[in-house]
C-alpha cells in the first residue's frame, strides 16, 4: 500500500505534490496510475474569499 509519509494539514508545494504522488501538474483532480491515488487539491484562501463576498 501506498504511504506518502504526510501529516494532516501539511501545506505542499506543487512540486512536492508532483514529486511525492508522481501525478500531473494541473488541476483540483488529479490521478495518478503510478501510486493509484486521487489526489484532491484545496485552496482555503479561495473559500475563503467566496465566503466573505
Amino acid at each position: 500500500m501506498f504511504n506518502p509519509g504526510l501529516s494532516i494539514g501539511e501545506i505542499l508545494k506543487n512540486s512536492d505534490i508532483i514529486d511525492t504522488f508522481k501525478c500531473g501538474n494541473m488541476g483540483g483532480m488529479r490521478r495518478s496510475k503510478t501510486t493509484n491515488t486521487l489526489v484532491l487539491i484545496s485552496d482555503i484562501l479561495r473559500v475563503f474569499i467566496m465566503i466573505n463576498e
